[in-house]
């Protein structure tokens, strides 16, 4: 069921009579599920945008007692999920948190930014975790795509937390990678710098730039 499920969130296909008898057939035997599982259903729903409460608090639960066994991807995907279905679960965020602290070094640039988005999102600010990210992050930075940087420059904004050494290391990233930014990108990335009263003049005129170069393509 959660194979199906994700197949038809991945190509963003929405039936919402196979959702639903997914989420019913599913709520009775979710311990059968397994890691991966869980994982997918909770990511597919999110995907399709189908709030399901009854479903989401069943998976919020699981979740919890497989945490143990998530691998970083997992952590990433469970966090997004959440996060798309505006849904925060403390309890489960709280322990996201502290499973991903002592193992950001596993993370990947994507799952990295992709976990400080979702907490961003729910407005969840864990000072601890998101210093460990920005340490974390620095390294890995000529890692990063274009979706990756904006996902960071807008979840520190967003907490209002600035790391001056990861903002200048994504300003290098972000300057050195302007062709591949979207309008959203460089619109997330301008009000980043903006919230957190940052005035990078290199980067800001790369950012005007390219914002003209694309404009005809920016939403009102």
């Amino acid at each position: 069921m959660s194979n199906t499920a994700w197949a038809f969130a991945k190509i963003s296909f929405l039936d919402l009579p196979l959702m639903e008898s997914i989420s019913a057939e599913s709520l009775p035997r979710l311990a059968e599920f397994g890691t991966q599982g869980i994982v997918n259903l909770v990511w597919s729903f999110a995907k399709l945008c189908i709030l399901d409460p009854p479903l989401l608090h069943a998976l919020s639960a699981e979740a919890l007692n497989l945490l143990p066994q998530f691998g970083t991807v997992d952590i990433a995907n469970i966090a997004w999920s959440f996060a798309a279905s505006g849904k925060a679960d403390m309890p489960l965020l709280e322990a996201i948190s502290s499973k991903a602290l002592p193992t950001l070094s596993e993370f990947g640039s994507q799952d990295m930014s992709i976990t400080a988005w979702s907490l961003s999102k729910l407005v969840i600010s864990d000072d601890p975790l998101f210093a460990a990210i920005a340490s974390s992050s620095r390294p890995k930075i000529s890692d990063f795509g274009a979706q990756s940087l904006g996902n960071t420059v807008w979840a520190f904004a967003k907490l209002n937390y600035a790391d001056a050494p990861l903002m200048e290391a994504i300003s290098a990233a972000a300057r050195a990678n302007l062709a591949e930014l979207s309008p959203q990108q460089l619109s997330n990335i301008s009000w980043a710098l903006a919230t957190l009263s940052i005035t990078d003049l290199p980067l800001l005129d790369s950012l005007a730039s390219e914002s003209i170069r694309k404009i005809a393509q920016f939403d009102p």
